[in-house]
């Protein structure tokens, strides 16, 4: 199976002609509070390439995150820093640890032994959350949906189509997609939880509103969208969709067009023939020669990332 797969990609599929000066892309498939959005530039592969211009697109599904990423697309097509976030920019619980000490949720200003591995444990599932949660109240309730983004089909297909542009470009364009990709297009149900814009995921909380929103064949917008030639960087951590979206794309001969693919297996055990590492070999076998594994070595963003944000102001 592995070894036909890998024979159909021996030469990607696209339905695009090439563009008359390859593009260098970086396909951002999880944008969460920007927190990735520049972390091309730190591609050891991508380096070379940084002195041309490139087309960026960044896909979010959750609707209260939208109007930020979409402000940080704008800024950084103008040539502008990125904006600082309302709430501190963690992509997972782990990143959320990094900003605990300054909104007094650390474990020792909790009252927790820092060397003990059950106190550890108690932190990381029943503690940390709740606490910056509490501490951001106010700024979690400042924060909400644009319908002009979040319903608005007319302008995810006219920015969907920008990825079969080969319009020249004089700097880097951002460009934002307020989807989640998947391996058909339709819509998924997202919870509607603040706990989401704290923590990256998509949440699982019991009684709490759901919304729809748009969902994109990401195989498919791939291969009408770019040609072998371009050079393609992909970040795909999208919360276990990896396992339905890669072989869709294997497939579809899509995955071919990819150079370099920065992506996170999620929800599965580590051992050598999980599923995760049946996925990683197919990603291989598909062509894929530039693989990294969330965390990346090369893991510290750009100096223009913006790392902390204002803690809530004072009572």
């Amino acid at each position: 199976m592995l070894f036909a797969a890998s024979m159909l990609l021996a030469v990607a599929r696209s339905s695009v002609p090439a563009c008359p000066t390859p593009r260098n892309v970086y396909i951002d498939a999880g944008v969460n509070w920007c927190n990735s959005l520049l972390i091309f530039k730190s591609v050891p592969e991508a380096k070379a390439r940084l002195a041309e211009p490139w087309h960026i697109f960044g896909f979010e599904a959750n609707k209260r995150i939208a109007p930020f990423a979409n402000l940080c697309h704008r800024a950084l097509s103008a040539g502008q820093p990125l904006p600082t976030p309302p709430i501190p920019p963690a992509g997972s619980t782990r990143d959320l640890a990094r900003y605990a000490a300054r909104y007094n949720c650390s474990k020792v200003q909790l009252g927790l032994r820092p060397a003990s591995e059950h106190d550890r444990k108690v932190y990381k599932r029943q503690l940390l959350v709740p606490c910056m949660q509490r501490a951001l109240a106010r700024n979690l309730a400042s924060i909400h949906a644009d319908p002009a983004l979040s319903d608005n089909a007319s302008l995810l297909q006219h920015r969907l189509s920008l990825g079969a542009s080969c319009d020249a470009v004089e700097r880097s364009r951002y460009v934002f997609l307020p989807a989640a990709v998947g391996e058909k297009a339709g819509a998924l149900e997202m919870q509607d939880n603040p706990v989401a814009l704290i923590t990256g995921g998509g949440g699982n909380a019991k009684n709490v509103p759901t919304y729809q929103a748009a969902m994109i064949d990401f195989s498919s917008w791939m291969g009408s969208s770019f040609a072998p030639s371009d050079f393609v960087v992909l970040k795909l951590d999208v919360e276990g969709a990896e396992h339905t979206i890669i072989p869709k794309m294997i497939a579809d001969g899509t995955l071919g067009l990819v150079d370099v693919l920065l992506w996170e297996c999620h929800h599965l055990p580590a051992w050598r023939h999980s599923p995760c590492h049946r996925l990683l070999r197919s990603v291989r076998d598909a062509g894929v020669s530039t693989i990294y594994q969330d965390p990346y070595p090369w893991a510290e963003p750009p100096v223009e990332q913006p790392l902390v944000a204002q803690p809530p102001p004072a009572r």
